[in-house]
């Protein structure tokens, strides 16, 4: 039996003193006015980086859940595919590792206490339990962030063969 439609905000701490809405929902309806609300808002950004997760058991991916409901995602990047750590070893490399490398190494502990039993809980029938709505906005955060940064270095090393620093007259 299919669980009613459901919507729920929340506001959970990130990092530091950046805070992040949640919209908890299993309703399409409310995933779909979210969109178009978050294209609203960047409409004059020059930048557009967006963010969208899904929570789910381990057989099934992101953009395949996602087109369940008819959306779907056209410029996939995976933070894994563009980035790992250099002084890691292992050839696939989570989240926490990138974050932890990027952007502050607390993230590398972001994981901890999430057990077996824990990580068997996204599958269940909602709803979820705070501590996961809260591992997910951190999770949602981080990716933006990571991938912001990514996106920010990359735009500033090419940026130095577009527009080579001109010679001085001096060199000191």
């Amino acid at each position: 039996m299919a669980n009613a439609p459901f919507s729920h905000e929340y506001t959970f701490p990130c990092h530091g003193t950046t805070t992040l809405k949640v919209l908890y929902t299993n309703s399409a309806a409310s995933v779909e006015e979210w969109i178009t609300n978050a294209e609203g808002s960047l409409d004059s950004s020059a930048r557009k980086i967006v963010g969208l997760d899904v929570e789910y058991d381990k057989l099934s991916e992101d953009c395949k859940v996602l087109s369940r409901s008819n959306l779907y995602v056209h410029n996939l990047k995976d933070i894994q595919e563009i980035w790992r750590d250099p002084d890691k070893k292992k050839k696939l490399q989570g989240l926490k590792d990138v974050a932890g490398a990027i952007i502050d190494p607390i993230y590398f502990e972001m994981k901890d206490g999430f057990g077996r039993a824990e990580h068997r809980m996204w599958a269940n029938p909602p709803p979820l339990p705070p501590k996961h709505l809260e591992y997910a906005a951190r999770d949602a955060y981080a990716t933006y962030e990571v991938y912001r940064r990514l996106d920010l270095f990359e735009r500033g090393f090419f940026s130095l063969f577009k527009h080579p620093e001109k010679k001085r007259g001096r060199d000191w």
